[in-house]
């Protein structure tokens, strides 16, 4: 058992350095990388200009997109979440971008609302990182 422990610590810590700055990759090798593996193509930045608001996300199922929260707190602020019958609650979108990048192309939609867990707003969920997950449509 100890054995295992040891080696998730020591793949996880490896995992860990493999993407950080070395000294010897720049930031462009990263990018070439994401492009020569499939295992990235479900990665998609989100932007939204308006607000100023700029992050990643990962494309769940054909329509849905999943990022952090706390990253669109600016778009909560600025616009009126509504609640829907089993306590979710929808943002509108007016300017929210998703782009996947590819090698010759990008493509671009246009997510038409915020939904997430209200259980994130409440006392002391933002600040230790509980719920901190938005899904995009």
């Amino acid at each position: 058992m100890h054995l295992i422990v040891l080696f998730m610590i020591s793949f996880v810590w490896n995992l860990s350095h493999a993407m950080a700055p070395d000294g010897i990759h720049k930031h462009e090798d990263y990018v070439k990388l994401s492009f020569d593996s499939p295992e990235f193509d479900a990665a998609c930045a989100v932007v939204d200009s308006k607000v100023g608001v700029s992050m990643t996300g990962v494309l769940i199922a054909p329509d849905v997109v999943v990022t952090a929260a706390h990253g669109i707190e600016a778009i909560f602020k600025k616009l009126k979440p509504t609640q829907t019958e089993h306590g979710i609650m929808t943002i509108p979108i007016q300017s929210l971008r998703v782009y996947f990048r590819g090698k010759h192309h990008t493509i671009m939609g246009e997510a038409t609302h915020v939904l997430l867990d209200p259980r994130y707003f409440q006392d002391g969920n933002m600040r230790e990182g509980k719920f901190d997950f938005a899904f995009l449509k």
